[in-house]
């Protein structure tokens, strides 16, 4: 997000209207009605994140990603490049075109969590700005 200071307002805008129409009492799955900071933080995971962890046994195998995150099939155009508003689908929704979070039978068990505790983040740092 420090990079990406031209989103900012727009994102902190989008953060303001859902916190003011739940009255400061947010849960978790009202930060998923936050559709550009989740694309957001979805595309910044897409093009920051390389590895896949999957837990096999006693170990874990790590897959490379990258293949995936810059296939034009899958992201769109210009793939290499970042796109706030490329996604549609939410950061907490598991799908092969982003598999940050692994998928199916191995995915990752507090991937909302996490996705809820970036967005309180993000919007945190945008309030003491």
């Amino acid at each position: 997000m420090a990079k990406r200071k031209e989103y900012w307002d727009e994102l902190y805008q989008e953060a303001q209207k859902i916190n003011k129409q739940y009255n400061g009492n947010l849960k978790s799955e009202d930060l998923a009605k936050m559709v550009k900071l989740d694309g957001f933080i979805k595309e910044s995971s897409r093009l920051n994140n390389h590895l896949l962890s999957i837990p096999c046994k006693y170990r874990n195998v790590y897959l490379n990603v990258t293949d995936v995150s810059h296939d034009e099939k899958l992201q769109g155009q210009n793939p290499k490049k970042f796109n706030a508003y490329r996604h549609n689908s939410s950061a907490t929704k598991l799908d092969r075109s982003f598999l940050i979070f692994g998928h199916g039978k191995h995915s990752c068990p507090v991937f909302l969590f996490i996705i809820s505790f970036l967005i309180s983040i993000l919007i945190l740092l945008k309030k003491s700005r």
